[in-house]
């Protein structure tokens, strides 16, 4: 049985004067994050997701948290991860781990991140390490 865990994500966007308060959340299943979405809702232990791209999916009772974090703009940043010239980097561990618990990422070391846009998923690397995000 898989473990789906919830993390809701909160970020500020536009000027600080005119700024507006946006959230998405990020399925987890077990320890490593599936998915980014918005505002999911729970109802008699039902999940009803809908991800970033609009698209809805029921998920089944799993136990979930929620914490701040960034929406779903995807940028590297949200990962933890900076563009560094042509390449990119780990910038920000901890929030890396929330996306790859099991790399033993140090900042400053390159990993892979490509956004697929045809497939709406997010692919980050690190050495054997990695994760495919939908979004």
């Amino acid at each position: 049985m898989k473990t789906l865990l919830f993390v809701r994500v909160a970020c500020l966007t536009g000027a600080l004067a005119a700024a507006s308060l946006s959230s998405a959340d990020i399925l987890y299943d077990g320890n490593k994050a599936k998915a980014l979405g918005r505002r999911a809702e729970i109802v008699d232990g039902t999940i009803h997701w809908t991800y970033c791209n609009g698209t809805k999916e029921d998920f089944k009772k799993p136990p979930y948290r929620v914490e701040e974090g960034e929406n779903c703009r995807l940028e590297p940043s949200i990962f933890g991860i900076a563009k560094d010239v042509d390449h990119f980097v780990v910038s920000d561990v901890e929030r890396f781990k929330k996306f790859l618990p099991d790399a033993n990422a140090k900042e400053g070391d390159t990993v892979a991140f490509t956004v697929n846009k045809s497939n709406t998923t997010v692919s980050i690397g690190y050495k054997q390490n990695s994760a495919t995000i939908r979004y």
